[in-house]
């Protein structure tokens, strides 16, 4: 099995490919709740689990270019953020090789940074609402 980079992952927002993405991080967790009954044997007690329900959420980190040519997706971000409006959004490994996360979301947080001496930043924190879909097409 051969590594990819991460040079060639994507981000699109609102059908909209996101500018400028420095990096981006996914969790997909599913709660576990404990089933475990109790018992009279004495020793070792395992617990026992049944999946539960599941979510997850995401950040994208970006340098700040909001007049990209492509799609403007960072102003729908922000608008999106204040407005507390769902939107689509495809987190891609990589765009030849393939493997990406699609799903709804909210995006919860944005965080803004200018530095004298660096770039001027930003990134969002988004939640998944609803299902969230693995594809390994390209």
């Amino acid at each position: 099995m051969a590594a990819i980079a991460g040079k060639s992952g994507l981000v699109t927002y609102a059908t909209k490919v996101v500018a400028q993405v420095k990096s981006w991080s996914a969790n997909i967790e599913t709660d576990m709740l404990d089933v475990t009954s109790l018992t009279t044997t004495t020793g070792a007690q395992w617990r026992t689990f049944i999946p539960g329900l599941s979510g997850g959420n995401f950040t994208v980190d970006c340098l700040w270019d909001p007049s990209a040519t492509a799609s403007n997706a960072q102003k729908q971000m922000i608008v999106n953020l204040l407005a507390g409006t769902t939107a689509a959004v495809k987190l891609e490994l990589d765009k030849s090789a393939g493997g990406s996360l699609t799903g709804s979301c909210f995006l919860n947080g944005g965080a803004f940074s200018a530095d004298i001496e660096g770039t001027a930043d930003w990134s969002a924190d988004g939640t998944f609402t609803g299902a969230v879909t693995y594809s390994s097409a390209t």
